[in-house]
């Protein structure tokens, strides 16, 4: 039995950049030719499932299947997957699972691509559908049996036994859509690369979101003598749990390699069906085609919108106005209670009703700053960061000196980064003033606030409150107590730990859904609260590079580029932080200019259906710090505070 790797079209002859570089619908590959023996493989095997389904023998006849026949059964698929996975009182479940199951097996019988496991339609993201038992169509598959080693018999037994019990107990980490009443509700996506699978699991467990994700191997098999069905063979490698912002826990699977046989039945652009060796029936859309079913839903619905307000303009108008003002009012009260609780957390004073005529709003928020702490200064530290800067702004809107800003604290032991939301630019709003304002006002709080666990929240809090320009932003700000690195991220702006050239931490990014990251702004802005910001905690030692970034360098830079980058210029050519951080923002518009570069957002787009190439054209703005010791005082005088960081 020949094993080859998972077919995949080559990466040169796709990289075609999109010139406007902008998301567009998603596209499906094109099937290669098919040969003779292709063709005739694929007639024999939707006869042999027809006869099957229709309990005739491999002498009868079958029409052949139209497009619409098989729009018809698809139709029919999801309605029947739709009713199992949300089944009523009084429903047998056995039967639900029993009519997918007669509905899977006459589709499969108009399958329209011969030898699935090759094809290129096969890769992608495949969101899961249905899952249940089909021991029938398993078998009328003609998988291969695991083969092996005493001992590797023995651990693939325990290793189908575990999943036998998953698959009744905790539906979820069996990749089960069926019998979500016992287990929590979850996603299941699986992601076919060349050579590689990612089965991946995202649900809520407790206040926590929890993903799992096992990945493995695939390899295909070619059919054995007398068989037709070409299958796959997965070895599962790695197992991983992220909860929330906790560490994410990486075991290996590499001691038990666990291995299983899939064969697809069924494949289009949209919808795919398979079986495993172990009995298991899998229905799968894909990801693309999802996301394309809820624009349609949005689309009638605005349909239905417009004939109303043809019909009825001044109700239409009315019924709008009314909304408008009851989210409008809404949201201002919900600003308010935030606020409140705000500055109850952060010791800022909130304002007088009728305030004198020299206060404002970032006075009164700078003079609670001024008497928060009166403790200034006894903080003598271990370290402090050499930090130094490089922003380059998008080409587009270099007159305007981009919408990106940052601080670096005098003292030594601060630094932030955030990114204005180029949204605002289409109502006339500069993005890059809420940025900056909000960066000027974290600075200017660091000269009351002692380095500590809660230092990062607090700045973001207090510059939050402060600023009053109108727009909204993504924040990322560090502070330095010693050895331990605090930080509060809110959206795709980020940090990185390097040491030795290896890359140690890295925070995850923040997003509502894909190119759309959380944020905080003005209360016309219904974005997010400093609230909602992820913190941590971490280890730092003497000779670390801190790198913190806007999306620009994550966009376009994959992590360990980056990591070997700072590394090389510190260590190699012994350069100063702002001339590392300089480095680095150059390297980045480099890749953003390059439409062949396969870059961070363009894989992640392709991962989910989209049709982008290329680097992604941003503002760039990189702050790299040394951690070095902290200068000490000579004897007999008060102790200095530590050197200001300057560009």
């Amino acid at each position: 039995m020949a094993l080859a790797r998972l077919h995949a079209p080559s990466l040169q002859s796709c990289r075609r950049h999109e010139a406007s570089c902008s998301l567009t619908a998603p596209t499906q590959w094109q099937l290669p030719s098919s040969c003779s023996r292709q063709e005739q493989r694929r007639r024999s095997c939707c006869r042999r499932l027809q006869c099957a389904a229709a309990g005739a023998g491999p002498g009868s006849s079958a029409a052949v299947p139209t497009d619409a026949a098989r729009s018809e059964l698809k139709q029919q698929l999801l309605q029947a997957v739709s009713r199992c996975n949300n089944s009523r009182p009084g429903d047998n479940p056995i039967e639900l699972e029993r009519h997918v199951e007669s509905l899977a097996e006459q589709l499969a019988a108009t399958n329209p691509t011969p030898d699935a496991a090759l094809s290129p339609l096969l890769l992608g993201s495949w969101a899961l559908l249905f899952s249940g038992r089909s021991a029938r169509l398993a078998a009328a598959a003609g998988m291969p049996a695991a083969a092996g080693p005493t001992l590797q018999q023995a651990l693939q037994a325990a290793s189908d036994r575990l999943y036998s019990l998953f698959y009744q107990y905790v539906p979820v980490l069996a990749g089960s859509a069926v019998g979500a009443q016992r287990g929590p509700s979850a996603t299941n996506l699986q992601i076919l690369k060349p050579g590689r699978v990612d089965n991946v699991v995202s649900t809520r467990s407790g206040p926590l979101p929890l993903r799992l994700c096992v990945s493995g191997s695939v390899e295909t098999v070619t059919p054995a003598a007398g068989k037709e069905t070409t299958c796959v063979a997965v070895r599962f490698d790695r197992f991983t749990v992220e909860a929330g912002s906790l560490p994410r826990t990486e075991l290996s699977l590499a001691w038990l390699r666990p291995l299983g046989y899939v064969a697809t039945i069924y494949l289009d652009g949209d919808t795919r069906i398979s079986v495993g060796d172990k009995g298991g029936l899998k229905a799968l859309q894909a990801a693309a085609a999802q996301q394309a079913a809820m624009a349609g839903y949005w689309r009638s619905i605005l349909s239905s919108a417009r004939a109303f307000g043809a019909s009825r303009p001044a109700a239409l108008l009315l019924g709008t106005a009314a909304v408008s003002a009851g989210v409008w009012a809404a949201q201002s009260e919900w600003r308010r209670q935030q606020q409140r609780s705000l500055q109850a957390a952060s010791g800022a004073a909130e304002p007088s009703p009728v305030p004198h005529a020299s206060s404002s709003p970032t006075a009164t928020a700078e003079a609670a700053i001024a008497d928060a702490d009166p403790r200034l200064g006894a903080f003598v530290p271990r370290f402090v960061l050499e930090a130094g800067a490089g922003m380059i702004p998008h080409p587009a809107k270099a007159d305007r000196g981009g919408e990106d800003a940052y601080f670096i604290c005098d003292r030594g032991y601060a630094m932030g980064v955030a990114d204005g939301v180029g949204g605002w630019a289409e109502v006339g709003v500069d993005p890059g003033l809420y940025s900056r304002e909000l960066m000027r006002h974290a600075k200017a709080a660091t000269s009351s606030c002692e380095p500590g666990p809660h230092c990062p929240q607090h700045l973001m809090e207090v510059a939050y409150l402060s600023t009053t320009a109108r727009g909204s932003s993504t924040a990322c700000i560090l502070c330095l107590e010693n050895d331990r690195l605090h930080a509060s991220n809110l959206g795709d702006s980020g940090f990185m730990v390097i040491r030795d050239g290896e890359l140690m931490f890295m925070s995850p990014q923040q997003q509502h859904e894909f190119n759309f990251p959380y944020q905080i702004g003005s209360p016309d802005s219904m974005s997010d609260t400093p609230q909602v910001a992820q913190r941590f905690s971490v280890e730092v030692r003497q000779g670390d590079i801190i790198v913190a970034a806007t999306d620009g360098l994550f966009d376009n830079v994959y992590p360990d580029e980056a990591a070997s980058l700072v590394s090389a210029s510190k260590q190699e050519r012994g350069e100063s932080a702002q001339a590392a951080a300089v480095t680095l923002a150059q390297f980045a518009r480099m890749r953003a200019a390059d439409p062949t570069h396969l870059s961070p957002f363009a894989y992640g787009a392709q991962q989910l259906g989209y049709r982008y190439f290329g680097g992604k054209m941003d503002d760039i703005t990189v702050i790299c710090a040394y951690v070095v010791p902290a200068p000490q005082p000579r004897s007999g005088s008060p102790p200095p505070p530590p050197p200001a960081a300057r560009l």
